[in-house]
């Protein structure tokens, strides 16, 4: 269980920097279309450096700044940003999958486990505790019993020490008697 509790932790730890990955490749595509636009761009602008204005029919001029160049190598860079997070996405997939088979199988361990609990060791618990509480009561009977047993023993001794002291009593009165009437 503390296995499962930690593979489910580090699955979804998994799903999140997946999800997060996720977004900064979707974020370096947006980054990569919007410099294409710019090259594009820059390209469409030298044919039509000179110009005229839809609205006024002036004529513009275009600052020759050349963007291409930063554009490019800012593409390249962030081509190879994205070819190292695909590696990391791959890798993190294949822990995540790791993950999710590891999980199943302890899934199907524990239930392995639960069914011998229940079906097996619960029975046998029972059954132990059926005894425990059988043997408990035939200690207590026995002790009961022994409290009886000494309890009678010393009746048994008080009533033969009361039958001396009554034959003694009654001896002394019956000697006496013998006396007077062999005196007689």
């Amino acid at each position: 269980l503390e296995r499962l509790h930690a593979c489910n932790e580090e699955l979804s730890e998994c799903k999140v920097l997946l999800s997060r990955y996720d977004e900064l490749m979707t974020q370096y595509s947006a980054d990569v279309r919007r410099l294409s636009f710019i090259v594009d761009g820059e390209a469409n602008i030298e044919e039509h450096a000179e110009g005229k204005c839809p609205f006024c029919d002036g004529k513009i001029s275009l600052d020759k700044t050349n963007y291409i160049e930063a554009a490019k190598a800012d593409c390249r860079k962030i081509k190879l940003q994205m070819k190292d997070l695909e590696k990391a996405q791959r890798a993190l997939q294949e822990e995540k999958e790791s993950l999710e088979q590891e999980i199943t199988q302890l899934l199907a361990k524990k239930q392995t486990t639960e069914e011998l609990i229940s079906v097996e060791l619960t029975p046998t618990l029972e059954a132990l505790n059926e005894k425990l509480a059988l043997f408990r009561e035939i200690v207590e009977l026995k002790r009961e019993i022994e409290i009886l047993k000494k309890i009678a023993a010393q009746k048994s001794s008080d009533i033969i020490a009361a039958d001396e002291d009554d034959d003694k009593i009654l001896m002394t009165p019956v000697n006496d008697c013998f006396r007077c009437i062999q005196k007689l």
